[in-house]
């Protein structure tokens, strides 16, 4: 009975989520790329408009086992802030990073809006699509269905953090600004839900955007491997003693 619950202690701190950390990251070779069949029905991670303002090249989102969360970007959206600026009439923000987990939702508000405080971590109900926020203009093309910003009604402030802006490229062979998030506590249900995805844009706009989820390192699917080598070893001497 030892050796049997030994083999399943095994395959649990194998499992995602069991570990250390959870990391979900994505990039986009598209970022830089000016393509006119981009358009705002486009599902892929092409820039519409203009790419050395819209283009988000890669975007990371890690937590530990103690609910401590961080995040980096890497995108042409922003300054020493992340303050609006306009662009054809139309006033555009930094968006949200909006994230789901065991069926639960999230958002990482990397600017304040709405009540919602800068570096927050908060739990929500729905999220505010970039047609919402920007009130339906007709000026310029964009992702009008993309959700770009939690919605502040029933949102749960769990942790806040720190959000760091930094010069990091000439925003054409390398993205412009660096976003850094750290020092956030509070996403304890993101760590044991044991996977997780996130969505965001460059800006609420959507007209750049990344989609990126959790992928179980190489050594947690080898620990995952051993653990159901030892089960069935197991189940195969209880046979044989049988």
């Amino acid at each position: 009975m030892k050796r049997l619950a030994m083999g399943w202690v095994l395959l649990a701190v194998a499992v995602p989520g069991f570990g250390s950390t959870l990391t979900a990251s994505g990039s986009n070779s598209l970022w830089n790329i000016d393509d006119p069949s981009c358009s705002e029905s486009s599902s892929d991670n092409c820039v519409i408009g203009d790419p050395t303002v819209f283009g988000i090249e890669s975007a990371s989102l890690t937590v530990n086992n103690s609910g401590d969360v961080s995040a980096n970007i890497l995108t042409n959206y922003g300054d020493s802030t992340l303050a609006p600026f306009t662009s054809d009439g139309v006033t555009l923000s930094a968006a949200d990073m909006l994230i789901s987990a065991g069926g639960a939702d999230y958002a990482l508000v990397l600017d304040a809006h709405s009540g919602m405080v800068t570096g927050g971590l908060y739990s929500i109900v729905s999220a505010e699509t970039a047609q919402t926020v920007l009130g339906n203009p007709s000026t310029i093309y964009y992702r009008n269905d993309l959700p770009v910003w939690a919605s502040p009604a029933s949102a749960v402030l769990l942790g806040t953090g720190t959000v760091v802006i930094t010069s990091f490229g000439n925003g054409t062979t390398a993205p412009e600004y660096e976003i850094a998030v750290s020092g956030i506590t509070g996403g304890t249900a993101l760590f044991t839900s044991g996977a997780f995805t996130f969505e965001v844009a460059s800006s609420t706009c959507g007209n750049g955007v990344l989609y990126a989820s959790t992928v179980p390192e190489t050594g947690t699917m080898a620990m995952i491997g051993m653990g159901l080598l030892g089960l069935a070893l197991l189940s195969r001497r209880r046979r044989n003693r049988g």
